[in-house]
């Protein structure tokens, strides 16, 4: 064989051995406000993207009334497919149309997934750390 096919072959070989990049499902994820990571989908790759982090729970140095509550807005997608944006919240948040608790259930590229809020850090104090600081630990788990 000449050098060119030897070089061709090889760079096959190699491309076809490449580790796949992207977080894997059901591990802990940590993402801040506006923040997107690729994922390894049982479909193909896919994004998890944070769009938006609200944080209104009572700061730990305040005695308030209610507890409040945390809330995230997140999507997944993949080339062909989007949930869109759902609502995920931990502690007391105002119902609202999207409203899905701590976890919902949502459907990209025909498969079905559990999308969770698992905590929103850090936790607020007086005064408090402007919300870019804000950080959101999600998992999805195929369903």
């Amino acid at each position: 064989m000449n050098k060119l096919t030897v070089a061709f072959i090889t760079c096959i070989l190699a491309s076809s051995c490449r580790e796949k990049t992207g977080m894997q499902l059901n591990q802990p994820i940590l993402l801040k406000d506006q923040e997107t990571v690729d994922l390894l989908l049982p479909t193909g790759p896919g994004q998890l993207t944070v769009e938006m982090i609200c944080d209104e729970r009572c700061p730990i140095s305040l005695n308030c009334i209610t507890d409040g509550g945390a809330s995230v807005w997140a999507s997944i997608r993949t080339q062909s497919d989007s949930t869109g944006s759902v609502m995920l919240c931990l502690g007391a948040c105002n119902p609202k149309p999207h409203y899905s608790g701590d976890s919902v259930a949502v459907t990209v590229a025909g498969r079905n997934y559990w999308l969770c809020l698992l905590r929103v850090t850090p936790y607020p104090d007086f005064p408090d750390k402007p919300e870019a600081d804000k950080k959101a630990l999600l998992r999805v788990a195929v369903r």
